[in-house]
């Protein structure tokens, strides 16, 4: 399989009113050994993709309707945020947290080209309450109490992006 459409758009009506539609190795086999893939990101209006990283590609998102509040956070936790609008592209380096956040009226589409045919993804959200990790420890790492940390872990206890 050489073609893979990425046409049309999921449906932005998860809890983040966003959706990914990626060509990854594992999706698309013949990027094996070809060092890229891309996604293509739909976001619907006040919708975002939560904060999270690719631990194994660079980032490049390119605009092509709509615009986006971005931004990333650094190794030294140095925050870089940008309005980036049709047409624009931005970089994100690889492994640091980020996120685009829709905050026009319009619908969003964004591609995304990863520096790795398999990228990886993190998000934070999943990463800390997705998951059977004692409520208990997590109230101690995230100083959060114990009836917000419930809030969240049933949120998201059984969301994946």
């Amino acid at each position: 399989m050489l073609c893979l459409s990425l046409r049309e758009p999921e449906h932005t009506s998860s809890i983040f009113n966003a959706s990914i539609n990626s060509a990854s190795v594992h999706k698309f086999p013949v990027l094996n050994g070809l060092g890229v893939s891309v996604a293509r990101a739909d976001i619907a209006p006040g919708g975002v993709l939560p904060l999270h990283t690719h631990p194994g590609a660079t980032e490049i998102i390119l605009v092509a309707r709509g615009a986006v509040t971005a931004g990333l956070i650094s190794s030294d936790n140095a925050v870089y945020v940008k309005t980036v609008e049709e047409g624009d592209i931005m970089v994100f380096p690889q492994g640091l947290l980020r996120f685009p956040v829709n905050t026009g009226g319009t619908e969003v589409l964004i591609w995304v080209s990863f520096g790795s045919p398999s990228p990886g993804l993190q998000v934070l959200n999943t990463a800390l309450f997705g998951n059977n990790l004692d409520s208990d420890l997590l109230e101690k790492i995230t100083l959060l109490g114990d009836d917000e940390v419930q809030r969240l872990k049933g949120i998201l206890g059984e969301y994946c992006i």
